[in-house]
């Protein structure tokens, strides 16, 4: 067969694909193949693509076995189609072996909680947890040389921590001169597990001698605070763009995404999606924190940082007393009776400062949230002796 009639051929298979008439794309794409042909790579992930959509789950995977074995360049992104695939299907065990080729490859991209969730299924509870430590350690900022660890929960002040953190570690000139931004320069330089001469979570934990902090907030203004430094902009990055369109998907909405979302329906779209699907600034802070198991000399409260001030004074010579007002949001005062739920986030850029927490919540958004993080709730009212309250 001529290149000629190969790309003739081949368009007409993804015409019908793109079609939706995916037996008659099936059968071209397969008579590529027994060509015999030297023909794109894309011919077999469109053709797995479409198998596996079909319920021929066993052929699709035998065909994407062969490009991870032979096509280094995709690898990572088809064990990750093959590993999800297999899960939802209950095949636990043979998910991981294609979870854990992703980890050969690239630990950095390693789904821990995907393996976890499949270690779970097949009752390995330890090996689960470990994963469940190497999926939250990326939040874990370390200090070696002054024996210091800050859980760093986003939302809860960590640009503030990070930026602290830093001031007190030798690279902080090196820092200067990459002018990177500080979260990625702290994730891929001083978090636990970021480089293989790190300590991991694990080795942290079990030796105790670390002084180990946090600091928690007030889940219904973490929401709200969320909620602002998201979905404010005129155009959302692709990651908080894709929750505009489930939400606008979810919701049987006409395909206007372009005017974001409302606080109501960021709300209900939390109750639609799972913990460790949810984006790190919206996810419950529990989830951050070990599970019980990982000991913590200091829990504090953001509402109250002179406190957390002098602890961290005494305990690590960490001085934030003259820090205090960075990063602070101001918020203007409305009516009591306002509300802004429902206003998109080009009615809220009109107003002058955004509103208190208190004018986004109505009574039935505030139940809605109780139930959704009340665990958080629960965590931080035994922490402080002090009710969560608008």
């Amino acid at each position: 067969m001529s290149s000629t009639d190969l790309k003739h051929l081949l368009k007409s298979a993804d015409e019908l694909r793109k079609k939706g008439k995916i037996n008659e794309a099936i059968a071209l794409y397969k008579q590529v193949k027994e060509l015999g042909c030297d023909y794109p790579v894309k011919v077999d992930i469109n053709l797995g693509d479409m198998l596996l959509h079909h319920g021929n789950i066993d052929e699709a995977i035998e065909l994407y076995q062969r490009l991870i074995k032979n096509d280094k360049d995709i690898r990572v992104g088809l064990c990750m189609k093959v590993g999800d695939t297999l899960f939802e299907k209950g095949r636990w065990k043979e998910s991981l072996i294609f979870y854990q080729k992703i980890s050969d490859k690239n630990l950095r991209r390693t789904p821990w909680i995907k393996v976890r969730n499949a270690l779970l299924r097949v009752q390995d509870e330890e090996k689960a947890y470990e994963s469940y430590l190497n999926y939250i350690q990326k939040y874990y900022v370390v200090n070696h040389l002054n024996k210091v660890v800050y859980c760093a929960i986003p939302k809860n002040g960590c640009t503030f921590f990070k930026s602290v953190m830093l001031e007190y570690m030798d690279s902080i000139d090196n820092y200067n001169e990459l002018g990177d931004h500080i979260h990625s320069y702290i994730c891929n330089n001083f978090t636990l597990g970021c480089r293989e001469d790190e300590h991991s979570l694990k080795d942290i934990y079990k030796e105790n001698d670390y002084f180990c902090f946090t600091i928690l907030r007030n889940p219904l203004s973490r929401l709200v605070s969320g909620y602002l430094s998201k979905f404010m902009s005129k155009h959302p990055s692709e990651r908080y763009q894709k929750v505009i369109d489930e939400v606008y998907q979810s919701e049987g909405l006409s395909d206007n995404t372009k005017q974001s979302i409302t606080f109501s329906q960021f709300v209900h779209h939390l109750t639609r999606t799972e913990d460790y699907n949810l984006d790190p600034h919206w996810r419950p802070q529990h989830t951050f924190l070990g599970e019980d198991k990982i000991k913590f000399d200091f829990i504090g409260r953001l509402e109250d940082m002179e406190t957390v001030a002098q602890v961290l004074s005494k305990k690590t010579n960490i001085d934030i007393s003259g820090k205090l007002e960075r990063n602070k949001t101001d918020y203007k005062n409305f009516a009591l009776e306002e509300k802004f739920h429902d206003y998109y986030p080009y009615q809220l850029r009109k107003l002058e400062q955004f509103p208190k927490t208190s004018h986004f919540y109505t009574p039935e958004l505030e139940a809605i949230v109780r139930v959704r993080y009340a665990k958080d709730i629960e965590m931080y009212e035994r922490q402080f002796q002090v009710p969560v309250s608008l």
